[in-house]
């Protein structure tokens, strides 16, 4: 008997030292239950329930998950409590996506797509799996599923992780979708959108547009640089120029003709044809290579516009400013400085010319300011037709007559001319043929007479002509020579004309008022401007109508 109890309390022993080598760590109690006093139950830690078959054989199950398979001689100590931690399984786990949490620790073990300490946040973009600590591989704007990992393409890509384009003539969704016809493309269409890919210079859906005018290259997006209209390629903007121009914008000129092989040659600022070469000139010059101002008394665009400057004023080629000469002023320098009869600087000097002799300027001609007795400035007198001198107290020299004694006599046989009409005086035993001298030249004439205003030609004359002028200008008809002086007045008075004036080819001497007298323009002709002797009115039989203002009716060159 002895023996056999000193065997049994070694046996429980042995069994208390293994047990207790093979411990974790202890806790205050243990809801262990004995199944056989012959074994010993060691100390349960938090979240485990213990399971034993032998004193070598034990085995730990965790709060909440299945116990392992049992043998038939094993039997668990106490029932497992799902979602549930800590010491005897007694706190709930505070878990929102999550399968279980730490039996120990009560830490939440996320499922996939769930992160955070309660597992309540979903995964940050390109994270995936428990807790998210996974990285997405996917590519070209793909959607990573959270839970998998797998990449759902964008449209227009495809792959396990969408890193290939659709395939040439595809496109969209999953690359279903076959492309449209499109005319004017480098490929079939866009992978992702199914557009055109137009070729440079075309633009729309499906590149069947031109790029419009103004733009070039691809999508349209380069803005042309040509100059002059010239034309902008469509596809690369290069600028093909008009004859004329040249440069990389057709902004160069100064050549011309075929591919700008010609030097233009236009002065002024002259625009040369581009076509021709021929000069367009600049206002206030002319010629062929716009080389030339106006001439003396015209102005403006072709030298197109009459002058109106009095009192020896020049007027500007460009735009017809009156350049006044000292003394003068006013737009068209129609002023004097000083009063009728006076001049100098301070205008304090009189003048001394011919009372007579000198064309003077009565107060009721205040139209007539360019005419004054003497210069504002020099003291210069204005002599009147056929006298000459610094004081007018000189008569022209022989075989001179009219305005500044510029006339050259036409009389012949030894006869002398009036030094103010320059009507010949023939010698004894000659006499004036009326007419009759030039008749084998006339031909087509362009008289000036003061009823004829607004008539440019013979054939455009226009109204009934008073003898004995019908028959004179039947006469000169056929005249284009300049002829003798006529001192017969057609006894009209014309107060208003053509604004060109006429533009005559022969000298015709006719008495007209000094206004009328003002519109005619012309190379040849001039105006007699004294009155109708009564013996000549009466010899032609005249009815003439009383003049106007007489005291201003004057002789004009």
């Amino acid at each position: 008997m002895l023996v056999l109890l000193l065997l049994v309390l070694l046996l429980l022993y042995r069994c208390r030292h293994k047990s207790k080598q093979g411990r974790v760590p202890t806790v205050a109690y243990s809801t262990a239950r004995v199944l056989n006093s012959e074994y010993e139950v060691p100390d349960i830690p938090h979240g485990y329930h213990h399971y034993y078959s032998n004193p070598s054989y034990h085995t730990l199950s965790q709060c909440g998950l299945t116990p392992p398979h049992l043998p038939n001689n094993l039997e668990r100590v106490n029932s497992v409590k799902e979602g549930t931690h800590g010491p005897s399984c007694g706190l709930r786990c505070d878990c929102q996506h999550a399968d279980h949490c730490d039996p120990v620790s009560g830490e939440c073990q996320c499922l996939p797509a769930w992160m955070g300490t309660r597992c309540d946040r979903p995964c940050e973009e390109g994270r995936w799996g428990r807790s998210c600590n996974m990285s997405c591989s996917c590519s070209n704007g793909a959607t990573c599923l959270p839970t998998t990992g797998n990449c759902i393409c964008a449209p227009g890509f495809r792959g396990p992780h969408c890193q290939h384009a659709c395939p040439s003539g595809y496109y969209g969704p999953q690359c279903s979708r076959e492309c449209p016809q499109c005319p004017h493309s480098s490929v079939p269409c866009h992978h992702v959108t199914g557009h055109c890919e137009c070729s440079p210079g075309f633009t729309g859906p499906l590149c069947n547009q031109v790029c419009p005018a103004g733009r070039y290259g691809n999508k349209c997006s380069g803005v042309c640089k040509c100059t002059n209209n010239s034309w902008c390629n469509r596809a690369d903007g290069l600028c093909e120029c008009h004859p004329g121009w040249t440069g990389v914008d057709c902004s160069q000129q100064g050549r011309f003709g075929l591919n700008c092989s010609q030097d233009c040659l236009c002065h002024n600022n002259g625009q040369c044809d581009p076509v021709s070469g021929h000069c367009h000139c600049t206002k206030g010059y002319t010629g062929d290579r716009c080389q030339e101002e106006c001439p003396v008394g015209r102005y403006g665009q072709d030298c197109a516009e009459s002058c109106d400057c009095v009192n020896g004023a020049r007027c500007f080629h460009i735009n017809g400013a009156c350049l006044c000469e000292h003394g003068f002023r006013g737009p068209r320098c129609e002023e004097r400085m000083c009063r009728p009869g006076l001049y100098g600087v301070h205008c304090d000097l009189a003048c001394l010319c011919h009372p007579t002799h000198t064309l003077r300027l009565p107060p009721s001609c205040s139209f007539l300011l360019s005419v004054s007795s003497c210069h504002p400035m020099k003291g210069e007198c204005t002599c009147r037709p056929g006298w000459a001198g610094l004081l007018c107290n000189e008569t022209c020299p022989q075989g001179y007559f009219g305005a500044g004694c510029q006339e050259t006599c036409l009389c012949l046989n030894g006869g002398t001319c009036d030094s103010e009409t320059g009507h010949c005086h023939c010698a004894p035993g000659y006499r004036l043929n009326f007419l009759t001298e030039k008749q084998k030249d006339l031909h087509r004439p362009r008289p000036i007479s003061d009823q004829l205003f607004n008539m440019s030609s013979w054939e455009r004359f226009k109204g009934a002509v008073r003898e004995p002028f019908g028959t004179i200008l039947s006469t000169l008809k056929r005249a284009t020579v300049p002829i003798a002086s006529i001192d017969i007045p057609s006894g009209w008075d014309v107060e208003a004309g053509s604004p060109d004036g006429l533009q005559p080819d022969m000298l015709i001497s006719l008495t007209a008022p000094k206004k009328a007298a003002l519109l005619f323009r012309g190379r040849y002709h001039y105006l007699g401007g004294r009155f109708v002797p009564a013996a000549l009115e009466r010899k032609y039989q005249l009815n003439l109508p009383p003049y106007p203002g007489t005291e201003c009716v004057q002789r004009l060159l």
